[in-house]
């Protein structure tokens, strides 16, 4: 059993610094069809996604997704209601500069 378990180690590390060396490889060699962008809007525009964009800011336990996702511990530490809301609100304002330029509240 610990053979095979050694053996079936080596293969998935060396299958997975392949797949990264490839990965690597291919976006090195992307980087001549688009400039480089300003922000991830500009990204984004530059190969037609027009999209919807999702931020998923897991970061509590509890709760039917905390649970569904097994959250076991409090990923961004312990945190009040506020606390909460500021980093949704900050997240928000960055996605909106990533996506737009703007750091305006809508």
């Amino acid at each position: 059993v610990a053979e095979s378990t050694v053996k079936a180690g080596l293969f998935s590390s060396l299958l997975m610094a392949v797949i990264y060396i490839l990965v690597t490889v291919i976006g090195a060699q992307s980087r001549g069809v688009f400039p480089a962008s300003a922000n991830g809007g500009e990204a984004l525009a530059d190969i037609g996604y027009d999209k919807r964009v999702v931020m998923e800011p897991f970061v509590t336990m509890g709760g039917q997704v905390g649970q569904d996702i097994k959250i076991w511990r409090p990923v961004g530490g312990e945190k009040t209601e506020e606390m909460l809301d500021r980093d949704a609100r900050d997240a928000l304002l960055f996605q909106r500069y990533m996506l737009d330029g703007t750091t305006e509240k809508k």
